[in-house]
C-alpha cells in the first residue's frame, strides 16, 4: 500500500517535467525501485541508517537534453536518482 502511494506521488511530481522526459511519468514511477521499511536498519537503496519507518526510491529517468546533440551525443540521457523519506513524530 505505501509503495503504491509512493509511486502515485512520484508520477505526479514527474508530470511537472512535461516533455523533458523520455518516457511517461506513470511508466517511470511503475518501474521505480521502492522499498518501505518499518524497522531500524540500513536502507538498501541509499545505504543510510534508518531509525524510523522509511520509504526509499531509486528511479531511472530518461531525460531529453537537446543541446547534447551539438556535442555529438544523443539527445536523451538516463539519470539515476535515489532518495528517501523517514516518518517524523
Amino acid at each position: 500500500m505505501a509503495d503504491e502511494l509512493a509511486r502515485e506521488y512520484l508520477a505526479r511530481n514527474l508530470a511537472a517535467l512535461g516533455d523533458q522526459l523520455g518516457s511517461t511519468p506513470a511508466a517511470i514511477a511503475q518501474s521505480a525501485e521502492v522499498v518501505v521499511s518499518n524497522v531500524p536498519g540500513t536502507d538498501p537503496i541509499t545505504g543510510v541508517l534508518d531509525t524510523a519507518p522509511t520509504v526509499s526510491i531509486r528511479i531511472r529517468v530518461p531525460a531529453r537534453v537537446p543541446l547534447l546533440g551539438l556535442a555529438g551525443l544523443g539527445p536523451t540521457v538516463e539519470l539515476i536518482l535515489t532518495g528517501s523519506a523517514a516518518a517524523r513524530s
